[in-house]
């Protein structure tokens, strides 16, 4: 997910600060820097999520295994 953290921050920064750009564009820049952050964040949220559980239901099985 690191590798989709910088591709976000390549794409999103270069028209991030630009002054010749109106004011309104520029705030609709923010916004979607602000979103793309978020998606970011819950893509990350739910690869955790996924690893932990596939880590459980392994030591679940594991555990299972063991009591026979």
């Amino acid at each position: 997910e690191l590798h989709h953290q910088g591709h976000i921050c390549r794409r999103a920064l270069p028209h991030f600060p630009h002054c010749n750009r109106p004011k309104l564009q520029q705030q609709d820049d923010i916004k979607m820097v602000g979103r793309e952050k978020i998606a970011t964040m819950v893509r990350k949220m739910m690869y955790l999520e996924r690893k932990n559980n596939k880590e459980m239901k392994r030591k679940g099985n594991e555990f299972k295994d063991s009591g026979k």
